[in-house]
């Protein structure tokens, strides 16, 4: 499997603020790309999977960390694609 790994500080958002915003996020993403999307908002975490594709994220005060695991029949080309669209979009999570 192929990991990749995302971490993020917001500084001046609230924990609730960052959950929301990267669930919005990863709903748009998830949905893109036929991924099954799971929260629990009073952890502050998410799921998305997807046979080949499995993820999770969490925000721990102003950080949000998010990893992506693929297997080995997802070619290169989709992980990459995946991969620089959601840091993209983290990147202007609040901008």
């Amino acid at each position: 499997m192929a990991k990749q790994s995302f971490e993020r500080s917001y500084s001046g958002k609230s924990p609730q603020e960052i959950f929301e915003a990267t669930r919005k996020t990863i709903d748009e993403i998830a949905g893109r790309y036929s991924l099954d999307h799971k929260t629990d908002a009073g952890k502050l975490t998410g799921k998305v999977s997807r046979l080949g594709v499995n993820g999770g994220y969490q925000v721990a005060g102003e950080k949000l960390s998010l990893e992506l695991e693929f297997g080995m029949l997802i070619p290169g080309a989709i992980r990459k694609r995946v991969a620089d669209e959601v840091q993209g979009k983290l990147e202007r999570l609040f901008g």
